[in-house]
């Protein structure tokens, strides 16, 4: 008798152990990324720093972000791979990006800038930036 309420209490733990987990879901521990389409308002290639401008619908106005990027951002212009430096004011981006989790302000993270240009074929990449030996060739 004892061995059955045993076995029952034992029972009841599992079945409420994979109750409560399944309301434990993987998905919300990863982050939520978002994407926003606006105009490139500033790039800073040396703090990793960028800002753009976009129409928040939900708030009926125009509104500025400002975030990062990191090494594994990837940068296109018109479906190419570009680099940081590539991207000026004014360009149309399409930014994929997250909220880094952060005490005060939330950071921004870009984790994919995607530009639209007229002139697609007129668009080379930039190369590795310049050194002091290449300005003096100049």
């Amino acid at each position: 008798m004892v061995a059955q309420g045993v076995r029952t209490a034992i029972l009841a733990g599992v079945a409420l152990s994979l109750l409560l987990c399944g309301a434990c879901n993987k998905s919300e521990d990863e982050p939520k990324h978002r994407t926003i389409e606006g105009v490139a308002e500033s790039v800073d290639p040396k703090s990793n720093q960028v800002s753009m401008s976009w129409y928040n619908a939900k708030k009926q106005r125009d509104e500025r972000v400002n975030g990062m990027v990191n090494d594994d951002t990837e940068v296109l212009i018109n479906g190419r791979v570009a680099r940081l430096e590539d991207i000026v004011a004014g360009d149309s981006v399409k930014v994929t990006g997250r909220v880094l989790k952060s005490e005060g302000e939330p950071q921004y993270l870009a984790t994919r800038i995607e530009v639209t240009r007229e002139g697609a074929d007129s668009f080379v990449p930039a190369t590795e930036p310049a050194t002091d030996a290449d300005a003096s060739e100049k």
